[in-house]
């Protein structure tokens, strides 16, 4: 029993013997091989403190990792940790290492505290985990990074993120939300999904994809497609499936500065789009606004107009006992569809502790809303309380007209200019 266990101690002394051994050889290659794929100009902005290598575990442990490109952005990380197949490992260690590190097509990758920054324009993102599955020709997918291009083979990546901060978000002022309760909501929990790359159509193709904030939920699939001439990071164009659940409670929505500000508890959209990505620069309602069809219902919906909305119709309105710079609306549902800078709305339902308002329109939209026409429109005000019924009875006193009515219900027929609409029957 005694020289079982003496040479059971003398095995394990000799694997973690060898595993040092390797490891040692496995990671003297891993510089070269780096500083290969990168070329010596971008190799020179790559730093570490310690690098593990673990052929048993079949680990790679990077500690205090630091890549700066010398176009002024650096992508740092406390502990990025990869693993590879043992078949890998071994031809890391018995063959040709060049060969070998050109052939590896799996690794999945851990990484810690990471943050890229541009210095260009002084602004940071921060992840605090990120797992990630590669599947295609490592040492391309490597050298498109840091070359800026599209990779030439295709690949498969598998991602689950936690906890990512824009610290400067560049994007128009228009599009932010604001808000009214300090920085809850300036974080992403979550991000995850698998996404496969076609080198042909350059395209990424998404699938079961998931971004989770404090305040919504948004669940996609679909297709973004690149630029190979000006390449950017960002797509050019995406067409996307998505479900988006939220409930923004404290938060405040811009719409577009000549419309002002929405807020609202709960929402729920679902839609089929496309859209350029230079749309989300412009403002919240570009982006809603994008060619598709769409399923929408909000809850508990404050409506706060701009300051032009509230000079322009703000004295009117208060004629009639109504005040603009509070406008609460119960729900609102319906459907939109949107191809050709042609909006039409379908069965669009407000509902209120007045009434409830039942849309339908054609809109041929313009660059700028207020240049948008209505080609045809209807409103249908049923559910009238007494005070809205007095109000309509008013403007029929005012203006020596009458409304078209059914069944008790307010029809009104309407067309022209968005900015200034007018009643055709």
């Amino acid at each position: 029993m005694k020289r079982i266990f003496i040479a059971i101690i003398i095995l394990i002394a000799i694997i973690l013997l060898a595993n040092w051994w390797s490891g040692r050889i496995i990671s003297s290659q891993i510089n070269i091989q780096l500083t290969e794929i990168l070329g010596d100009d971008q190799a020179a902005g790559l730093n570490y403190d310690h690098i593990n290598v673990s052929p048993i575990l079949s680990q790679i442990t990077f500690n205090q990792f630091s890549y700066r490109h010398t176009n002024n952005v650096e992508f740092k990380a406390e502990t990025i940790r990869t693993s590879l197949t043992y078949s890998d490992f071994l031809s890391l260690l018995f063959g040709n290492p060049s060969k070998a590190f050109n052939e590896i097509s799996l690794l999945s990758m851990y990484i810690n505290n990471s943050s890229w920054i541009d210095y260009n324009d002084s602004n940071e993102i921060t992840l605090v985990d990120g797992f990630f599955i590669l599947e295609g020709n490592i040492a391309e997918i490597l050298q498109a990074a840091t070359q800026k291009r599209l990779p030439s083979i295709p690949f498969n990546l598998e991602v689950d993120m936690y906890e990512l901060e824009d610290q400067d978000l560049n994007v128009s002022q228009s599009f932010l939300p604001s808000f009214e309760q300090s920085d809850r909501y300036d974080y992403i929990e979550s991000i995850s999904g698998k996404f496969d790359y076609d080198p042909v159509l350059e395209e990424i193709h998404a699938r079961d994809a998931l971004v989770r904030a404090p305040f919504l939920d948004l669940e996609f699939d679909g297709t973004a497609s690149f630029d190979s001439v000006e390449w950017s990071f960002l797509p050019r164009n995406l067409n996307i499936n998505y479900t988006l659940n939220a409930q923004p409670i404290g938060v405040k929505f811009n719409i577009g500065p000549e419309i002002g500000q929405i807020a609202f508890d709960d929402m729920k959209v679902q839609s089929t789009t496309s859209f350029d990505t230079d749309d989300i620069q412009a403002s919240l309602l570009n982006l809603l606004l994008s060619e598709g069809e769409t399923l929408f219902h909000l809850s508990r919906i404050r409506i706060h107009p701009s300051d032009n909305i509230l000079q322009e119709y703000g004295m009117f309105s208060q004629t009639f006992g109504l005040d603009l710079e509070s406008i609460f609306l119960n729900r609102v549902a319906g459907s939109y569809a949107l191809e050709n800078n042609r909006l039409l709305l379908d069965d669009t339902k407000l509902e209120t502790d007045f009434f409830t308002a039942t849309l339908d329109a054609d809109i041929s939209l313009s660059e700028y809303w207020k240049q948008s026409v209505i080609n045809e429109g209807s409103l249908r005000v049923s559910d009238m309380s007494s005070d809205i019924e007095e109000f309509f009875n008013d403007i029929e006193v005012l203006f020596d007209t009458e409304w078209q009515k059914d069944n008790g219900d307010i029809l009104i027929y309407f067309g022209g200019s968005v900015s200034s609409p007018e009643i055709i029957k």
